[in-house]
């Protein structure tokens, strides 16, 4: 499909499952279902007795609701039609909302029936090497909105759709060393991660900047669309997804960072930091050995 033939099927009007694309729903609806099955009625196969906190099946859950909303609701349809900012809030929510979400919500021993194998654990230390993450996911980001390479993922819809599959991927594994849930797969102590995700938004800001100060359209796709909005013609909406896409990596490296400093804090000052701070630990791991909760090293 040319451009002008994809213009044409957007002015035509959208359909019901162009908007809210139902494959999205059963697929976030089945992963929810599995979720509940194997920490519930199936969590014996994993030698695990105790029950896994609401707290945690509160995150997951909400992390399939923002991943439907970003991927299947009208924000998808429009992004990938009309308004760059809206693709761009729709990726800050896929990259940077939905993996530490999971993984938070997902408990420890989960992982470790996954990895019970030598040459698979073996080989996912390999891949989470943290350097090797940190590069992985901001080159794969920054290539992706280089002018030539966004207008041919587009153009190509099978290669589109691959390529955000690998850069998820790549989002969980940077995200591994931040919000590891387990805990004896710590490989950053607290101040190198404040560094490592010090280190993320550096080296995602040159693409934001790109994006947020060009003074022409980059990207072809988005070249003569009807405007949603009379206020914010093409060039305004680009900037503006620039802006978004570094304000929501403010947010989350943000928060990421309060919480890594309160974990560094509590452990520097263990007899006084119970009594000062009495905060939800959201990235707490149930240790499937015990009841108590394990504070990520």
């Amino acid at each position: 499909m040319n451009q002008h033939q994809h213009h044409d099927v957007v002015q035509a009007g959208p359909s019901f499952f162009e908007l809210w694309s139902p494959e999205y729903m059963l697929f976030s609806v089945a992963l929810v279902a599995i979720y509940l099955a194997v920490t519930g009625p199936y969590r014996h196969r994993f030698g695990v007795t105790e029950e896994v906190p609401m707290g945690k099946k509160i995150t997951f859950v909400m992390a399939m609701v923002i991943f439907y909303l970003a991927m299947g609701s009208p924000l998808a349809y429009y992004g990938h039609h009309y308004l760059f900012s809206a693709h761009m809030l729709q990726q800050s929510l896929v990259y940077l909302i939905v993996p530490p979400l999971v993984l938070v919500g997902t408990p420890a021993w989960f992982y470790r029936g996954l990895l019970n194998n030598e040459k698979a654990l073996r080989f996912f230390k390999r891949v989470t090497n943290p350097i090797f993450s940190l590069v992985t996911f901001n080159f794969l980001f920054s290539l992706y909105h280089y002018p030539i390479i966004f207008d041919t993922m587009y153009s190509i819809h099978g290669l589109h759709n691959v390529y955000h599959g690998i850069l998820l991927l790549a989002a969980f594994q940077m995200w591994w060393n931040v919000a590891c849930p387990v805990p004896e797969m710590e490989r950053l102590t607290h101040v190198r991660k404040m560094g490592y995700i010090f280190a993320n938004g550096v080296l995602l800001t040159p693409a934001c900047g790109l994006i947020i100060f060009a003074s022409d359209v980059m990207y072809q796709v988005y070249q003569g669309v009807p405007q949603v909005f009379a206020a914010l013609p093409i060039l305004d909406d680009q900037q503006l997804g620039g802006v978004i896409m570094k304000l929501v990596q403010e947010l989350a490296y943000g928060f990421t960072l309060w919480y890594v400093f309160l974990g560094w804090y509590r452990n520097e000052n263990p007899t006084t930091a119970a009594d000062e701070i009495d905060a939800i630990e959201p990235f707490e791991t149930l240790d499937s050995s015990s009841d108590r909760m394990i504070p990520a090293k």
